[in-house]
């Protein structure tokens, strides 16, 4: 098999240094908005800090995809990233506004335009990364068990929460933005 030679340069030292600040900084608010969202739904503090937390770290991500510049891998690679991201910075944005609003629902148009254009972005991801992987020509059967944990993990959570899914209106788009953002992973 030929290597694929990167068509963007490398990072220098001080836009590393700059990215990896972002990134941990990302991965900071994450681990706080997830485990504060996860409090709401356990025990329903109600904050309000991951409504706010979560279109900050996409915003962030999309900072550093709109800053690549020359250090990409190839142009197509770039450009789907980026319509991924033009897809989520709004669905975040629309999803974070129906809580804060009183008279929107999760069940209402605003959310479910956001749920749409997720899906859309995990697409625009799912070709992207599915350009790299050329090992899956050669696809065995013993190559199962990490999707088979990624499904079950995300099967289990779905059974988890099957009645707030269905209360709240999502039995037919959360299992479907389920299996694209397990695809996706």
């Amino acid at each position: 098999m030929v290597a694929k030679s990167f068509e963007g340069q490398v990072l220098s030292a001080s836009k590393r240094s700059w990215v990896t600040g972002i990134v941990g900084g990302i991965l900071l608010l994450a681990g706080t908005v997830f485990g504060v969202d996860w409090l709401n739904y356990f025990h329903q503090t109600g904050s309000l800090y991951p409504f706010y937390g979560k279109p900050a770290i996409t915003l962030l991500s999309f900072v550093i995809v709109l800053s690549t510049g020359k250090n990409y891998l190839d142009r197509r690679d770039w450009q789907l990233l980026l319509l991924a991201f033009c897809c989520m910075l709004p669905t975040d944005i629309l999803m974070s506004i129906v809580p804060l609003n009183p008279n929107m629902t999760v069940g209402g148009t605003v959310f479910m335009v956001g749920g749409v254009l997720s899906i859309i972005a995990h697409i625009f991801l799912i070709v992207r990364v599915g350009r790299g992987m050329p090992y899956l020509k050669n696809f065995k059967l013993a190559d199962l068990w990490l999707p088979l944990v990624i499904y079950a993990s995300a099967a289990i959570i779905l059974a988890i929460l099957w009645q707030d899914v269905v209360r709240v209106g999502h039995a037919a788009i959360a299992p479907a933005y389920t299996a694209f953002f397990c695809t996706t992973v």
